[in-house]
């Protein structure tokens, strides 16, 4: 019937019929490919959307683990600096004074000349501030389990200057 009938009516008879067939049949193949593709098409773009939020999201997360990083270690820098420096004076007193004490055998603080009180002086003052600054938290801890911690800057900074003013005091003094 497809076919228009037989071919001694006129028709195109089952060769035409099964054209006829395969042709419809190719059209709704390629409709129903065309679906397909479509839909697959739709969800590869969704997650391709999804991807690239994901990737953008990640972006931000990475850039402000970063920009924690350089802020810790440009603080924590500082504060080093200042730590070394402290720790490197505190030392050179310490040792004149263990030269004072053990050596000249000073005990007395009347016997002491007042070069060497300044100097046992600026040695408790500098034992102080290296044990403040051993206090000194760095970074403090997140409330949140997921949240980047805090650089305490400001204490940071604090300490740093509190350093750097006895430091200057202190200065060429033995």
């Amino acid at each position: 019937a497809l076919g228009g009938g037989s071919l001694a009516a006129g028709g195109g008879g089952m060769a035409l019929g099964t054209a006829v067939l395969g042709g419809a049949t190719l059209g709704v193949g390629l409709l129903v490919g065309g679906i397909i593709f479509n839909v697959t098409g739709s969800k590869l773009s969704d997650k391709a959307d999804e991807a690239y939020s994901q990737a953008k999201r990640t972006e931000e997360e990475v850039n402000k683990i970063v920009a924690y990083f350089k802020e810790l270690r440009t603080s924590a820098g500082n504060f080093k600096t200042a730590l070394n420096s402290a720790e490197e004076q505190y030392r050179k007193r310490l040792n004149v004074l263990d030269c004072i004490v053990n050596q000249w055998r000073k005990q007395d603080w009347a016997d002491f000349s007042a070069q060497e009180k300044k100097t046992t002086e600026n040695t408790i003052l500098l034992v102080g501030l290296l044990y403040r600054m051993c206090q000194v938290k760095l970074v403090l801890k997140s409330e949140k389990e997921y949240d980047l911690n805090t650089v305490n800057k400001s204490e940071i900074d604090k300490t740093v200057g509190n350093a750097q003013k006895l430091l200057e005091t202190i200065k060429g003094q033995a």
